[in-house]
């Protein structure tokens, strides 16, 4: 997994060193409140907290930034900027943030810088087999990381909404050291200009992919997904996700696709930065480390304690079929996850055969009054039981959606059965 984005912070050195930035920051803040010291201040304090993980240092830093006026595009010089014809509407604010965030350590694809012009009209190319030719999510967008080259994702978070805090909370000491930990990396976090008159944070986070993309090829490698992602960490640390599905995990696939991929043709890579695509070359699951995480914190609760826990409103999420949601009466929203992740399961089920093995863990989680399902541990344990209960013949059969033909899929039975794959 790739490292917090240090790219800005090479220039305080060493740790001693960004210390005496900090106390110095500190005091010419006090000498004179400039809006320059204030910047100055907030940008070691972040700085620091990416290195160091100290959540104060994350806090301070939010802080300060608030006290600041936000620029316009007229501030940075990019208000008059004319799209391309071929660009949509939505992309306006990344074509005006490109040189912004250039300064800033990321670099925007070909399409979003200035003097584009679209590749696949040079030479009337065929437009799907050409990198620029996709676009953009009005809140998401795909970056080369200056400082190694890296591919990162670069996501809009209103300020309202505890995603920042969240997900800056995850990669706080000592939590970013915890092997539990499932929760999307926290790279970088900036403010960037108002778009559309709204103020929004612009998370960083690595470049992950789809969970079930490609499909796992055995019962064993979607089981270990659920092990992966089972509540406890989340709920130790006093968070509810309250939008747990399948949609919202997403994996460390650099093994599993060595040669990685396109963020928005994720059935092509497009190597050495050239515009035609190549397909994936893609591993086992079973034979290479993959890591699954959870994303999107933009309805999620942090409590400061087990203590201070409260009920909570709310009807939006991706799986409204859970009875409780309401932006009137008040909920357990640690009981909603365990009923989400659950239904988790139980579509899994209705889409693929051979998992009727996980109806304990369905039916301890699924029931429509939250007082009866149980909590996140009795969860995990229920589901390494009815897993460490298996024989490993029957998790390495072959996963298959219902309804599909069986015979390709079991030609590759044999071979399983007689390589040694790690036991769960």
């Amino acid at each position: 997994m790739l490292r917090p984005t240090l790219g800005t912070c090479l220039g305080f050195g060493t740790s001693e060193e960004l210390d005496a930035a900090i106390a110095h920051a500190r005091d010419a803040l006090q000498l004179t409140h400039h809006v320059e010291h204030i910047v100055a201040l907030s940008t070691a304090l972040r700085c620091r907290f990416l290195r160091a993980g100290n959540f104060g240092d994350f806090e301070e830093t939010v802080r300060l930034l608030d006290a600041v006026p936000r620029p316009t595009f007229k501030d940075i010089g990019t208000a008059s900027l004319v799209l391309h014809d071929r660009h949509f509407s939505h992309e306006r604010h990344w074509v005006q943030l490109a040189a912004w965030l250039e300064s800033q350590g990321y670099r925007l694809p070909a399409r979003f810088r200035p003097g584009w012009e679209p590749s696949w009209l040079k030479d009337n190319s065929f437009p799907l087999s050409r990198s620029d030719y996709h676009a953009a999510k009005f809140n998401r967008i795909s970056a080369t990381r200056i400082e190694d080259g890296a591919t990162v994702w670069l996501k809009l978070a209103p300020v309202d909404t505890a995603e920042l805090d969240i997900s800056a909370f995850f990669i706080s000491a000592p939590l970013r050291f915890d092997a539990r930990n499932r929760c999307c990396p926290l790279l970088d976090f900036l403010r960037p200009p108002l778009i559309n008159d709204k103020p929004f944070w612009l998370i960083v986070t690595p470049l992950l992919r789809d969970t079930m993309d490609p499909t796992p090829e055995t019962v064993e490698e979607l089981a270990r997904i659920l092990l992966a992602l089972g509540l406890v960490f989340m709920h130790e640390n006093n968070v509810a996700h309250r939008d747990i599905c399948l949609n919202n995990t997403m994996m460390d696939a650099t093994r599993l696709i060595p040669g990685g991929w396109s963020p928005f043709v994720t059935s092509r890579v497009f190597p050495d930065n050239s515009s035609t695509g190549q397909p994936l070359r893609v591993n086992s699951r079973s034979r290479v480390p993959v890591d699954y995480y959870y994303i999107d914190f933009g309805l999620s609760t942090r409590f400061p304690s087990f203590a201070d826990r409260q009920l909570v409103v709310g009807d939006i999420a991706q799986n409204i079929s859970v009875p409780e949601l309401s932006k009137r009466v008040p909920y357990d929203p640690f009981a909603l996850d365990v009923r989400m992740y659950g239904d988790m399961i139980r579509r899994l089920q209705y889409a693929y055969c051979g998992l009727d093995f996980l109806q304990p863990v369905v039916e301890r989680t699924v029931s429509d009054n939250p007082a009866e399902r149980v909590a996140a541990p009795e969860v995990l344990a229920t589901l390494r039981s009815v897993v460490a209960s298996q024989s490993k013949a029957s998790l390495l059969v072959p996963l298959r959606e219902r309804g599909s033909s069986h015979v390709m899929a079991w030609m590759r039975y044999p071979f399983r059965l007689l390589a040694n794959v790690t036991s769960l």
